[in-house]
This record gives C-alpha cells, structure tokens and sequence, in this order.
C-alpha cells in the first residue's frame, strides 16, 4: 500500500474519533502537526476526503466535517 493511501485512512479515523458530524476541524497547520504530515500531504488528503464526500472545504472558511463513511 502507497504512503499517501495509509496517510489517507489515518486521517479520517483521526476525523471519525475526534469530531462529530456538522464540527470543525483546527486549521491545516494545526492538523498537519498533530498528524505529524507536511501540510502539502495533508492538504491532498483532505481534497481527496472532500472528494468521498466526507468533509467539506470552502475558502475562508472552516473544513467541516460533514459525513461518516
């Protein structure tokens, strides 16, 4: 299995075990530190979550997550 794809279900397991449906998630550098990611991988990770329609990303605001999957 590729890195990104493991970077890519550790993510959302740490979204599915520390948000609810409808909370924010902390800034992208925020994240990206207590996942221990460069924000470039996390940032490509998020958009393939929003892809799979589990979070949502909209500029200027924050990444919500939006659906369990």
């Amino acid at each position: 299995m590729q890195k990104r794809y493991i970077h890519l279900r550790e993510l959302s397991e740490h979204i599915k075990g520390n948000f609810k449906v409808g909370d924010a998630l902390p800034n992208q550098h925020i994240l990206a530190d207590k996942m221990g990611y460069d924000r470039i991988t996390l940032r490509e990770n998020l958009i393939r979550l929003q892809c799979f329609g589990f979070i949502n990303i909209e500029h200027g605001k924050p990444t919500t997550y939006v659906n369990q999957l």
